[in-house]
């Protein structure tokens, strides 16, 4: 017997997929060895071609090459494309969720500016609001997300320092037909300041021209370009009657971060909470102690400060601008491992978070004043682990 809450009708669920064929190939070529000012010399070329019913085909490359003129020294770069083709859920998911979209300006109509000739009946309609009911949800159309990448790197062993190896790596990312949002304010501006008949049929408005949806499914809007360097240094120290130490330290500087939303408008990320915690310097460090058995570290993370505002974008509107602090954390720990008829085992206590650090509030931040994307949010605490190998 069907229970009385059951529906009367089964709903349906939303069909969809798509099928994909590939090919990969990649090539290494030695070039030259052991020559005067020419250690070694590598060429590498990679190529992916693709068809998906979805969107077709397409296809990527990749080009690098590999040169060290003496055996100190390793020059490296590469250049490549990528791309990232829409998920099932950006396609096919079903149903649109409700999000009430902040538009600081409000609608363009309301109050017959400059733009009140692509109103229409609309203009001066006098509506205050500065949400609107936004219904958002995928789209069957979309493209492929594409990037250019381009690395050049070094790699510095040099034999006067034995056991220190230096490392870095410049990087510029194009990503373009980003697959994304457009949000209530692009929609709103593209119909009624640029005439975009695409954009104006999302727009829907009731008998006193008020609007009361404005419809965003994903699409292939705007694009981001970052660039900067990563660094890293690893050093081991043999001391013979201390143990050893190894020294490690990586850290990121951020040359520029940029996105550009479906209006052309350029948002600047680096060193602002406009695009999220992207600091112009990040980094950690450590060392590790062994000997005989025992073994002990001490590590830490460092994420640079940056801006926040009231108004929400720093890069084009400094309102109410404040720095959030930078924000400095350790962990250290000892251990001991021996080997015995059971097998090999492994004791050790640590300390996470040593310092006792709170993540600096960020007031704008979705969470409560906090971002936990990049900040820990558990005070000081000790642990104890045994492990067993048989």
């Amino acid at each position: 017997m069907q229970p009385t809450w059951a529906p009367t009708t089964t709903p349906s669920s939303t069909p969809g997929g798509f099928n994909v064929t590939e090919a990969y190939g990649e090539l290494n070529l030695p070039l030259i060895s052991n020559m005067p000012f020419v250690q070694d010399l590598e060429l590498s070329l990679a190529m992916r071609a693709f068809k998906y019913s979805t969107f077709g085909s397409d296809s990527t490359y990749k080009v690098g090459a590999r040169y060290a003129p003496v055996r100190d020294l390793v020059l490296r770069g590469t250049y490549s494309t990528a791309f990232r083709a829409p998920n099932i859920g950006e396609l096919f998911a079903s149903g649109l969720s409700d999000s009430y979209d902040f538009v600081p300006t409000g609608d363009p109509c309301a109050n017959g500016d400059s733009v009140a000739g692509n109103c229409g009946t609309a203009a001066s309609n006098g509506d205050t609001a500065l949400q609107f009911l936004t219904k958002k949800g995928a789209n069957p159309n979309l493209k492929p997300e594409t990037a250019k990448i381009f690395t050049l790197g070094a790699i510095i062993e040099p034999r006067w320092v034995p056991n220190l190896s230096l490392t870095f790596d410049y990087y510029v990312i194009d990503l373009t037909k980003t697959v994304t949002y457009q949000g209530a304010g692009v929609i709103l501006q593209g119909c009624y300041a640029s005439g975009i008949a695409s954009d104006c049929a999302r727009i829907h408005r009731d008998a006193d021209n008020l609007i009361i949806r404005i419809d965003d499914a994903l699409s292939n809007a705007g694009g981001s370009k970052t660039a900067g360097l990563d660094m890293a240094a690893r050093y081991n120290l043999q001391t013979g009657v201390a143990g050893q130490f190894t020294f490690v330290v990586d850290g990121t500087l951020l040359q520029y971060y940029r996105l550009t939303q479906a209006d052309g408008t350029v948002i600047s990320g680096k060193s602002n909470y406009d695009l999220g915690i992207l600091p112009a310097f990040k980094g950690n460090a450590g060392v590790i102690w062994g000997m005989e058995g025992f073994g002990a570290g001490l590590s830490g993370r460092y994420i640079g400060s940056f801006k926040e505002c009231e108004s929400l974008v720093c890069s084009s509107d400094p309102v109410g601008a404040r720095q959030v602090k930078s924000y400095l954390t350790a962990d250290a720990y000892v251990s001991y491992n021996f080997k015995s008829s059971a097998g090999k085992t492994g004791l050790s206590v640590g300390m996470q978070n040593l310092l006792d650090t709170q993540p600096p509030p960020i007031y704008t931040a979705a969470n409560y004043s906090a971002d936990p994307s990049a900040y820990g949010y558990a005070g000081r605490f000790y642990y104890a682990r045994v492990t067993q190998s048989f």
